[in-house]
């Protein structure tokens, strides 16, 4: 048996709220919003630095292996997992 993706999707985005990290070339950067539609993929997600908004979606094939099953013991720590995965595949898009 494996956790439900919708459950995962719903307890990272819960994870992901107001996280906050700082990077060497925006500074501060911190979630200012996030939805997951409680069905499943893809959480969207909206953050800012040095005075700037952007917003953007991921499913979890962006920051993990989507063809490795969740655990059934998904908890707070995969969530926090996942959701530092995703602040690091933020990060990513800004560096591009």
């Amino acid at each position: 048996m494996t956790f439900s993706s919708a459950d995962a999707a719903r307890r990272t985005a819960v994870a992901l709220e107001g996280r906050m990290v700082i990077d060497p070339t925006w500074g501060v950067v911190t979630v200012t919003d996030v939805e997951a539609d409680g069905t499943c993929w893809p959480i969207q997600v909206a953050f800012s630095a040095a005075g700037r908004r952007w917003e953007t979606a991921f499913e979890i094939g962006d920051i993990a292996d989507e063809r490795e099953p969740l655990p059934e013991n998904f908890g707070e720590e995969q969530a926090q997992e996942m959701a530092s995965l995703a602040v690091t595949w933020v990060l990513e898009r800004l560096a591009a």
